[in-house]
């Protein structure tokens, strides 16, 4: 049996190679968390936690061009993309590697950065202190992650149909917010938004899904279904169809926090 990073990292393997023409609201997002950015000349060590196929590589090189750029993901297929679509550099390198146990020494890295990534670690008090761990002091976190409320549309029509869980259980806002603190981080700003997209069926949104890797359901909640069940799944869906198409919710969290003492 697969380990669940393993699972993780195979589920993106196979998203990577039409990853960008398809990840529009996840692109959007990391555009929106770079802004919060500041552009600095000096020296440094970041590191893009679950950088995916670092579509945000040109933008964090020109905001902090003289950084040692780390772009870390699970995916090994996810590494080569970014490789293979020209974003690597000798200030910026690819690394594969569990955002759970980083390969940075202790108090190294001036700049954390993670965008549509630490969603699929269920331990947030342990993902919390790792990134405190690797940070130097004086560090910047830029964190964006779907929260509950995400895929609610799905939640709800599944609800219907099946006792089993076919969507993963994301964490609240208040609970990332707890983690770091009790990590030791400063959580400076935390800005909360809902982003809507339409569909024109549910096969078109299922797609999607596996499009980006967002389909991945943790061991141990996926729900078995057949031909049947699935047709119920798409009556309840439809049931919740607006003028613009099928709704799909995204509930997404922003964060700045900096590591303001050493333990």
């Amino acid at each position: 049996m697969k380990l669940e990073p393993e699972r993780v990292a195979q589920q993106f393997s196979r998203a990577a190679f039409q990853y960008d023409h398809h990840a529009h609201v996840q692109i959007g997002v990391a555009r929106s968390l770079l802004a919060w950015l500041a552009p600095s000349n000096e020296k440094g060590i970041a590191v893009d936690v679950g950088a995916g196929t670092a579509p945000m590589a040109w933008q964090q090189r020109r905001l902090r061009p003289h950084y040692a750029w780390w772009a870390l993901d699970l995916s090994h297929a996810m590494v080569a993309q970014m490789q293979a679509r020209g974003r690597s550099a000798s200030n910026y390198r690819g690394i594969c590697a569990n955002a759970l146990a980083m390969p940075f020494a202790t108090g190294s890295v001036n700049l954390l950065y993670s965008s549509f990534a630490l969603q699929w670690c269920h331990n947030l008090p342990a993902q919390s202190q790792e990134l405190y761990r690797v940070a130097a002091p004086g560090a910047e976190l830029l964190m964006a992650v779907p929260v509950q409320g995400t895929l609610q549309e799905m939640v709800n029509a599944w609800g219907e149909v099946s006792d089993n869980l076919h969507v993963n259980t994301l964490a609240t806002t208040q609970a990332w917010v707890e983690a770091l603190s009790q990590a030791h981080w400063c959580v400076e700003d935390v800005v909360e938004q809902k982003i809507l997209e339409h569909y024109p069926n549910v096969q078109a949104v299922a797609q999607q899904l596996k499009n980006t890797g967002a389909n991945y359901v943790a061991a141990g909640k996926r729900g078995l279904m057949g031909k049947q069940q699935w047709g119920a799944f798409e009556q309840a869906y439809e049931r919740l169809r607006q003028p613009q198409g099928l709704p799909v919710t995204w509930q997404v969290l922003m964060l700045r926090c900096s590591k303001v003492s050493v333990r």
